[in-house]
C-alpha cells in the first residue's frame, strides 16, 4: 500500500518520463492527474524570492477552480528566472493541458532544482508530451509503480524516494489518502516542505481543505529542519477528487496529518549528511509559541548539530540556544534531558556519567527534552546532527 502513494486513492494515475532537464539518465518529469475535477489547497513557501511555479500555482490556487493536473520537474527551480521564468511555468501548464485535454487553469506547477538556470523548454516540452502519451494509454499511469515512478521523478539531493499512504472510514466506504514528497537539503520550512503532493478520494470542498492543510503542514512539515535554509520553491498541493464519497472530517484530518508527518520524518532521515534524526521536546513554556521558539533555536543551531554528530553531551549548547530563542525562562526552573538523561536542572548540571550519555547519542534517534517550567505552551520539532559530508554536498553542487 505503502508504495502507491499518489496513485493509491481512486481515480488517480501518474506518469514519469525522462526529460533530460539537467542531465539525461534518469525520470525527471511527471504529470499526477486525476480523472474528475478535484477540489484543491496548498500551502507555499513565504521566501520573497518564491520560483516562478509557485507564483503561477498560487494564482491557479486563488482563483478557487477546479484542478486536475499537476506536472512537476526536477533538475531546475525556474527561480530568480523573471518573466522568462513565468512564461515557462504557464507553458509547462498550458502544455500538460493540451496533453491531457483539460484547461490550462486545471494544471498546477511545481519545479525544483538549481536555481537561476533558464528552464530547457524544448525538452521540457518534449517530456510532457511523452507523459501524457503515457497517461492516454488505455489504464495508463494506474498502481504502484506509477506512484513510485513520481515519487522518484522529483528527487534531487535525496537518496530514497518519500511515500506513504493511509486509510479512513468514510460514511460510503473506504477513504483513501497518499502522498509523495521531496527533500534532504535547504530544509527549513515555513509553509510545507520542498515538494510535496497529497491526493484523497474523500469528497471535501477547498473551503475545508486549505484551513485543514494548513493545520497538518504546521505540526509537520514546518517541524522539521535539517539546514535552516528555507526553499524558494517550497509547494504543498491537495487535491480532493471525491470519489469515494464524504467523510468525518476530524476523523480525516487527524489521518492527513498522520500522514504528513511520516512524510516529514522522512525529509528529516534523509538530510544531507545526516546519520541521526534528533527529536527536540519544549513544554512548559508560557505559550505554544514561546515553546516553538526555543524548539527552533536548539534545532537550528550549529553547534548543537555539530556536538549531536560527535556524540559530545554538551548541554550547555542547548541551554545557550534556549536562552538567546526569546522565550521567556526562569533559569532555575529550566530542565534538560539528552538521550534520556537529565543534564541540568534547578539552576544547576547533574552528576550525569556523560561517557554514558555520548554513548547513547550514538543512536540513530535521540531525543532533546526541555522543561521550561512557566505554562502550559508546548513544541515538538525535528532535526539533524551536521556532518562534514554535509560540507562536502553542498560544496560543489552546481559545479
Amino acid at each position: 500500500m505503502n508504495g502507491m502513494g499518489v496513485t493509491y486513492p481512486l481515480g488517480f494515475r501518474a506518469a514519469a518520463v525522462e526529460a533530460a532537464v539537467k542531465k539525461p539518465g534518469r525520470n525527471d518529469l511527471a504529470i499526477i492527474v486525476s480523472d474528475c475535477p478535484c477540489a484543491a489547497a496548498a500551502v507555499f513557501t513565504r521566501n520573497l524570492f518564491a520560483a516562478a511555479p509557485v507564483l503561477y500555482s498560487r494564482r491557479i490556487i486563488e482563483q478557487d477552480g477546479s484542478v486536475r493536473a499537476i506536472v512537476v520537474n526536477s533538475g531546475n527551480a525556474n527561480a530568480g528566472t523573471g518573466e522568462t521564468g513565468l512564461r515557462d511555468a504557464e507553458s509547462m501548464a498550458t502544455l500538460t493541458g493540451s496533453g491531457l485535454g483539460i484547461g490550462k487553469d486545471e494544471v498546477l506547477v511545481a519545479s525544483t532544482g538549481v536555481i537561476g538556470r533558464p528552464m530547457p523548454m524544448d525538452r521540457i516540452a518534449a517530456g510532457i508530451g511523452k507523459a501524457c502519451a503515457v497517461l492516454a494509454r488505455d489504464g495508463g499511469g494506474a498502481g504502484a509503480d506509477a506512484g513510485l515512478d513520481v515519487a522518484r521523478a522529483i528527487m534531487t539531493t535525496d537518496t530514497v524516494e518519500k511515500i506513504a499512504s493511509r486509510t479512513v472510514s468514510g460514511r460510503e466506504g473506504e477513504i483513501r489518502i497518499g502522498g509523495i514528497c521531496k527533500g534532504a537539503g535547504m530544509i527549513h520550512p515555513d509553509m510545507a516542505t520542498m515538494l510535496a503532493f497529497l491526493t484523497t478520494d474523500a469528497a471535501l470542498s477547498s473551503d475545508v481543505l486549505h484551513p485543514m492543510l494548513r493545520r497538518a503542514a504546521d505540526k509537520t512539515f514546518n517541524a522539521v529542519s535539517v539546514d535552516n535554509d528555507m526553499s524558494t520553491n517550497d509547494s504543498a498541493f491537495l487535491l480532493a477528487n471525491g470519489a469515494a464519497g464524504d467523510v468525518d472530517l476530524e476523523a480525516f484530518e487527524a489521518t492527513l496529518t498522520d500522514l504528513c508527518r511520516e512524510l516529514a520524518l522522512k525529509i528529516v532521515a534523509d538530510g544531507e549528511g545526516a546519520t541521526k534524526v534528533v527529536m527536540i521536546e519544549v513544554t512548559g513554556a508560557r505559550t505554544d509559541a514561546e515553546a516553538a521558539l526555543a524548539a527552533d533555536a536548539v534545532a537550528t543551531s550549529m553547534l548543537v548539530k555539530t556536538a549531536l554528530n560527535g556524540n559530545d553531551p554538551n548541554w550547555g549548547r542547548i541551554l545557550a540556544a534556549v536562552g538567546r530563542s526569546g522565550a521567556v525562562i526562569d533559569t532555575g526552573r529550566i530542565r534538560i534531558e539528552l538521550a534520556g538523561f537529565p543534564l541540568f536542572e534547578k539552576g544547576l548540571p547533574t552528576e550525569a556519567d556523560l561517557a554514558e550519555v555520548s554513548t547513547r547519542m550514538k543512536a540513530k534517534e535521540v531525543r532533546i527534552r526541555v522543561e521550561i517550567g512557566l505554562g502550559t505552551g508546548s513544541r515538538t520539532v525535528y532535526t539533524t546532527d551536521l556532518s562534514r559530508e554535509y560540507v562536502s554536498i553542498n560544496a560543489d553542487y552546481t559545479t
